[in-house]
């Protein structure tokens, strides 16, 4: 798990091969919003306000298998922002 609220924070992996791209949160009542980009594009921005669970929020699908980086980058300031993982199907 991660855990900031500072904006502009990132999470990054690289060498991902994907046709599936999701992320796990933990969505609560005050939670910030991240941005997440793959191969340089910008999938995204998603809000993890929410009831206080975890949830697998999907990000993008593609035709064929992609390659790149992934990037979650915060983008709010001073709200929670709880990451607990990437999901990555081919």
């Amino acid at each position: 798990m991660t855990r900031t609220n500072v904006e502009g924070r990132t999470l990054t992996r690289k060498g991902v091969h994907a046709k599936r791209l999701a992320i796990v949160v933990h969505k609560t009542l005050n939670s910030g919003t991240v941005k997440v980009t793959f191969a340089g594009q910008v999938l995204g921005t998603f809000s993890l306000q929410g009831e206080a669970k975890r949830r697998v929020v999907n990000v993008a699908k593609f035709p064929v298998v992609k390659t790149g980086t992934v990037k979650i980058i915060v983008t709010s300031d001073n709200k929670p922002v709880i990451i607990d993982g990437l999901v990555v199907a081919k």
